[in-house]
């Protein structure tokens, strides 16, 4: 995802868990799958709930709900992590 929390890329097994297609997903926001992103502390802000998970010092993975293609929710553990390429900032998530 980039710095505004638009998810960039989808591997294989994020397409098989969460139903969808890469390109279904690519430019839609993260809370599309991962609901909780969009609530809570950050009033919506995806992207600083991004930067809030991976700059936790002791990157505990954070228990929260899933959302899949048809609508049914599911447990998962999100870890994040932040990275820059070309002067710009992303985040990898990482889903069990």
């Amino acid at each position: 995802a980039d710095e505004r929390g638009v998810v960039r890329s989808a591997n294989p097994e994020a397409e098989r868990i969460f139903g969808y297609a890469e390109a279904e997903v690519r430019d839609s926001d993260v809370s599309l799958l991962i609901p909780d992103a969009a609530s809570g502390e950050h009033g919506g802000d995806v992207g600083g709930y991004l930067a809030s998970l991976a700059g936790t010092a002791d990157r505990t993975p954070r228990e929260m709900s899933g959302r899949r293609r048809d609508g049914s929710g599911f447990p998962l553990e999100l870890n994040v992590r932040e990275m820059s390429t070309a002067g710009r900032t992303a985040y990898v998530a990482s889903i069990q």
